[in-house]
């Protein structure tokens, strides 16, 4: 009797054997196994920024050393595959370089295993579109945030100028959102002279900046109402803006 026991103890611990010998491990994971490219035009600090995302949304981030430009992750079992590991290594060029290389390993953690998602294209294309938005945000920046000045408007001598028409266009991007304000006339104020044009102005530069027509909440002269004006700001914008929109207010007029 023992020695059927011993018998099946030795097998159960070399079938254990087997199955473990083809197990991959995040501790497997390392450069030079998977699928690679280079970024160009950007920042080490961008790309890992990017690939925290990527790997963070779909996957469980074991370790991570961004000195070391690493990042390793897992996906855990499913109705269709035993899981997945995944590496995301990024390399430091230095010379102020701004092309950054990047290499995406994904590896199935039975390798007897033919289900299963393959996370080296996924992964990649995620961190190159949140590098090419990061890239887009930075050109923007300067323009968007003139556009955002609180300072008091001044009225110029001439009710047309060069500047009202914008000489750009940028990719239309459906998360931007603006409300856009503009009143001359007043009853018991003196006129803020030319304040419709300016807001005329400003929606021609949001729609050329990739604001959609559709997402710019626009009022001037009497339609620019008490009502009105409460419901763009307390129920319009609040209504459509997310987590990653961006949202520009802008009133023209003029305070007593």
């Amino acid at each position: 009797m023992g020695s059927y026991w011993q018998k099946w103890h030795s097998l159960i611990g070399f079938c254990a054997a087997i199955f473990l010998s083809g197990c991959a491990t995040v501790g497997g994971l390392s450069p030079g196994q998977g699928r690679s490219t280079v970024i160009n035009e950007t920042s080490f600090a961008t790309v890992w920024k990017a690939a925290m995302n990527c790997v963070s949304r779909n996957l469980t981030i074991v370790e991570s050393d961004k000195e070391q430009g690493r990042i390793k992750a897992e996906h855990g079992v499913t109705g269709f595959s035993w899981g997945e590991v995944v590496g995301v290594f990024i390399s430091r060029l230095g010379g102020g370089t701004s092309s950054i290389p990047v290499e995406v390993v994904s590896r199935k953690k039975m390798r007897t295993q033919i289900t299963g998602p393959d996370w080296e294209p996924t992964i990649m294309e995620c961190i190159k579109a949140e590098c090419d938005a990061a890239a887009e945000v930075a050109r923007t920046r300067p323009v968007v945030a003139a556009l955002q000045d609180t300072s008091p408007i001044v009225p110029v001598s001439s009710p047309h100028s060069d500047i009202d028409i914008p000489s750009y266009t940028l990719k239309e991007n459906s998360n931007n959102y603006a409300v856009i304000i503009g009143v001359e006339k007043y009853a018991s104020l003196p006129p803020a002279e030319f304040a419709e044009r300016d807001a005329e102005a400003v929606r021609a530069h949001l729609m050329a900046l990739g604001y959609p027509a559709r997402n710019i909440y626009f009022l001037d002269g009497q339609q620019a109402t008490r009502a009105k004006i409460a419901q763009s700001v307390n129920t319009w914008l609040p209504n459509r803006v997310e987590e990653n929109s961006t949202a520009v207010s802008r009133e023209l007029w003029k305070l007593a």
